[in-house]
């Protein structure tokens, strides 16, 4: 996938007129493709590697070749932070992950091996997300445990 450039030198936070004349004044339609592109490519980049822990802002804008305040804005444009779709996306991959996962693999290494590193955190973020626990959450959608329940 082609990396395209960040915001050129000519974007307003290098002008210093205010005339309405001025170029760099006014809408730049150019920039909200920039962000949406920037958004796209984000949101692929951390499907990829949303399991690492030590993924951030930082990380992801220097693999996208753009700076942190434009990968902010991109999110920012979708109504959501960088930390937060990070989040959601590894918390609605757990939650798929519960249904599929053995019952011997415990919650906390499919929560780590999505990127956790405090549990409690995480259990947390995931009854505020889906009303209730992750063991709950795998009870119910597990078939051994219905069928045991029946």
């Amino acid at each position: 996938m082609p990396i395209s450039p960040d915001i050129p030198a000519s974007s307003s936070q290098n002008c210093e007129s205010n005339s309405s004349d001025h170029p760099c004044t006014g809408p730049h339609p150019g920039r909200a493709l920039l962000l949406e592109d920037v958004f796209s490519r984000a949101c692929t980049w951390i499907a990829g590697a949303h399991r690492d822990s030590k993924l951030s802002p930082a990380g992801i804008a220097q693999q996208l070749r753009c700076s942190r305040a434009t990968l902010y804005r991109a999110f920012q444009s979708k109504g959501i932070t960088v930390a937060d779709y990070i989040q959601r996306l590894r918390l609605e991959q757990i939650h798929t992950d519960l249904a599929t996962a053995a019952p011997r693999i415990p919650i906390s290494s499919i929560a780590l091996d999505h990127g956790f590193e405090c549990l409690s955190h995480f259990h947390r973020r995931f009854k505020r997300l889906y009303g209730h626990t992750p063991g709950e959450t795998r009870s119910a959608r597990s078939p051994q445990r219905r069928e045991v329940r029946n």
